[in-house]
């Protein structure tokens, strides 16, 4: 029965593009302080950080970005403008050769590496 109830709710959700996500920012539809991403359309709430998770991000992107200076670029917790036009995931490392910065400031380049660390 959940399941039914589950596909039913899946044909009624409203799915947004990136420049749709970024206008709701922009009116005040998604506040400066939420921590959400837009994954396949859907605005995701991101889990709260815990200080492991933050010292973990802290190093990883440190050694990323001493390491590959002038090679590639690392980024951390920014937003990631995919191929596709539903999507903009803010994974907590990426790393991206010859980046293309747009207007909004995002690397636009497939990644190298994506890292997401998880405190479990």
């Amino acid at each position: 029965m959940a399941e039914m109830v589950g596909a039913s709710e899946a044909e009624t959700l409203r799915r947004f593009t990136v420049d749709e996500y970024h206008l709701m920012a922009r009116v005040g539809v998604l506040s400066a302080d939420e921590r959400v991403e837009l994954i396949d359309g859907q605005v995701q709430r991101l889990s709260p950080k815990g200080r492991r998770h933050v010292l973990a991000t802290r190093r990883l992107f440190d050694f990323f970005a001493r390491t590959l200076e002038g090679r590639a670029s690392a980024y951390k917790e920014d937003p990631h403008v995919l191929s596709k036009l539903d999507s903009e995931p803010e994974p907590d490392v990426l790393v991206c050769s010859n980046p293309d910065v747009e207007a909004y400031g995002t690397p636009s380049t497939s990644p190298l590496l994506v890292i997401e660390v998880a405190d479990s």
